[in-house]
Formats: C-alpha cells, structure tokens, sequence
C-alpha cells in the first residue's frame, strides 16, 4: 500500500499540538498558580510589619491570644516561602533572605518576651527595629515578587508568540498540502477554465476505446497561443481568461477542449472526421483573430489538426500530438522557409520516386533545429487534407509507408514535382 507521506506528516503535526497544549497549559496553570501565591506571601510580609507596629503602639491588643497566633501563623507561611525562593536570582538584599527572615524570627520573639514581662519601656525601642526590620523584609519580598511575576508574564507571552508562529507555519503547511491535493485531483485549469492536461490523458483513454469499438473518427485540434512577454502579467492572464471562454463558446459540449501546455491547448472531437474538424478549425481561427484581446501586441495562434488512426495505439497518438504540438510551437513555417532557400541555392540535389515514397538528398541543409519527428500541417499544402509524419535525417528529407499513399494522392494530384514547388512557392 502506497502512504500518503505529506498527509501523515501533516497529521504527526496536529498530533503534536494536540499533545503539546496540555503541556501549554500546565505552565500557564504553574505561571498563575506562583503569581497567586506570590501575591500573598507580599500581603502577609506586609501585614506582618503593620501587626508588629500595632502591637508596639498599643500592647493591649496582645490580651487577644488570637492575634498574635495569627502574625505567627503568616510567620509560618512566610517562612516556607523564604525556604523555597532563599536561592532565588531576584534577591535584591546585601545578605540572604533566610538571614532576613531570620532577624525578623528573633526580634519577633523578644517582642513577645517583653509582652510576657510588660516591659513596655524596651518593647517600644526594640519593637521598631523589628518594625523596620519586617518593613525592609516586605520591600524586599515586594521586589522579588515583581521581578519573578515580570519573568512569568514575559515567557508566558513569549511562548503564546511561539505557538501562534508555530500555528501559522501549520495552517500554511496544511494549505500548501491541500492546495497540492486539489491541483492533483482537480480537472480543470483555473485561469482558462479549461481541462487540464490530466483531465485529457484521462478522455483520451475513454475515446480512443471508443473510436476502435465504434469505427467513429476521432480529431484532435492543437492550438498555439503567444502573448508576447512584453504585456503586463494581468494583461496576459485575462488574454487566456477571454481565449478559454472563446473555445469554451465555439465547442460542443461533447467535445473536451484541454490545456495541454502553458500555451498549447487540445481539443478532442470525438465522432468527428477530418474534414469538420478543419470546419471547427477555420471557424475558432476567424473567430480569435478577429477578437480584440485589447493587448497592446498582437496574439499569434498556429493550428494544426489530426486524425486517430485505429491501427495505432493510444501512446502513439499521443506522440503524434506531442510531435505536432512542438512544430506549431517552434514555428514550422520557418523551417520550410530554411529548407525552401537551402533547396534552391543548393546545385547538388537528387529526387528519386520509388514505391515506397520519395526521398530528396540535401547536403547543404542547415539550421534544422527540430525534434527527430514531426507532423506538417495540412494548410501548407493546398488539397492536402492528411497529415505525414516525416523523420529528418542530417541531410535527407523523406517520408516511408504507412504516409506514401496520401503523398502518392497529392503528386497524382498536383505533379511529381508539384510537392516540393509548393513548399518553394508558399516560403520563400
């Protein structure tokens, strides 16, 4: 079985965040827990200090056992505190802050030993030292607080930066993926609103099954499109905007009109001769080079149509278009111009007719820069209504059965000589 890797790795990833935000909330439960905590322990360190001073301006208030029992409850509370952050990195005293709690610890002892002895006379003296002691403590324990909960409040932000980073780069990998799948699995080309190159491989199986089942003809039109590079990247998009809701409009429904290439395009015409697809050929040439694309260059179009041979198999068909889509597109009349003016400036040349075709020895052949096969097209030659695969060799231009009888047709028709006159003629 064939894995989907991108999809599973794209499914590893929502896994990991769905593991990662009980993680992402453990710290930011821990975060808020220690600011609570920490934000007590600065009102008990405070009111520690005001219950000290309470004492020392009115010492009545120790006949309420109570209240001492609570100053040394917050003692206790401070002190567990102390014991947890004594290593802390925000201590901002000259000492320790156990040494500090320690201080308080004794002078709040001495205090509660002139309680038992009334002796009020040393209990106000020592009592604001201890005051001042508790008081310094709290401004301490107040800065350590602040700079901690400064920390937290900072990495909580920082990591809520990070995973919204970290969501986007997944929401833009998983809109990547699914773009991906849809270009994969979608039929049809967005900016001409055509089928795409799939899409035909796909219908071209289906037909040519059909034409060898049905004996239906079965014709493909290519098209040839150049914009010129010069108009602007909108310009260009709405030319092939327009040129698919043209052919869209100058098809039937039953005929699958495809991109083939960035500006190659294929129709298939099923149950459709030769002679109607040149019919919807004219009528789609008429109609594009009379449109007004509105560019400031005109657009070209070169055409070329062929007809499945039932005798050949899909891939050949294949590679006959393909063949005859590179000509169009490298410009074939520019070849016969080359070969035209090779041909008659050439002294040394030989025809020779034999059943098997005709071949034509050039020697001086020069500038052919074309594919070992190609396909002419029918409009070069008046009443020529077939197309001949014709191999190019360094210096011979030939053609060999299964094309000789067509070409056997055409020198019956206009003269042995007639052929190669033409092409002189057409491209000089």
């Amino acid at each position: 079985m064939r894995h989907e890797w991108k999809s599973f790795k794209i499914t590893l990833i929502l896994y990991t965040i769905v593991f990662i935000l009980p993680l992402v909330f453990s710290f930011v439960h821990y975060a808020f827990d220690t600011m609570r905590s920490d934000t007590k322990i600065v009102r008990q360190s405070s009111w520690i200090g005001g219950a000290i001073e309470a004492v020392i301006l009115d010492p009545k208030i120790t006949i309420n056992s109570f209240y001492l029992s609570k100053i040394d409850t917050a003692l206790n509370q401070v002190s567990s505190w102390v014991a947890q952050n004594n290593d802390s990195n925000y201590y901002i005293g000259t000492k320790t802050l156990s040494e500090d709690f320690y201080q308080i610890n004794m002078c709040w002892n001495d205090i509660k030993k002139f309680l038992d002895k009334n002796d009020f006379s040393v209990l106000r003296s020592e009592g604001v030292k201890c005051w001042n002691t508790t008081n310094h403590f709290s401004i301490i324990v107040e800065k350590m607080v602040y700079l901690k909960q400064n920390k937290i409040i900072n990495s909580f932000y920082l990591s809520l930066l990070l995973m919204m980073l970290f969501t986007i780069i997944l929401i833009y990998f998983v809109r990547a993926y699914i773009d991906s799948q849809l270009k994969k699995h979608a039929i049809y080309d967005l900016e001409t609103n055509l089928f795409n190159k799939k899409y035909l491989m796909s219908q071209l199986d289906i037909l040519c099954a059909r034409s060898v089942r049905t004996k239906e003809p079965l014709s493909i039109l290519s098209l040839y499109i150049n914009v010129s590079e010069t108009e602007r990247k909108s310009i260009r998009k709405h030319v092939f905007e327009m040129f698919g809701g043209l052919i869209i409009s100058l098809t039937r429904t039953s005929d699958v009109a495809c991109r083939y290439d960035s500006n190659i395009f294929s129709i298939l015409l099923p149950e459709t001769n030769k002679q109607n697809a040149l019919i919807l050929e004219n009528r789609i040439r008429e109609t594009l080079i009379n449109h007004d694309f509105m560019t400031q260059n005109k657009v070209e179009f070169k055409f070329s149509t062929i007809v499945f041979d039932t005798k050949e198999t899909k891939e050949e068909l294949i590679e006959r278009t393909r063949n005859e889509s590179i000509a169009i597109k490298k410009g074939f009349h520019s070849f016969l111009k080359i070969f035209a003016k090779t041909f008659v400036e050439t002294k040394e040349k030989k025809m020779k007719y034999g059943s098997s075709g005709f071949s034509i020895q050039l020697k001086d052949i020069e500038n052919i820069n074309l594919s070992p096969t190609i396909s002419i097209p029918s409009e070069i030659y008046p009443n020529f209504y077939s197309f001949s695969r014709i191999p190019i060799g360094p210096s011979s231009f030939t053609s060999k059965p299964p094309y000789t009888q067509s070409i056997a047709n055409l020198g019956a028709t206009l003269g042995q000589n007639s052929i190669l006159e033409n092409i002189i003629n057409n491209n000089k």
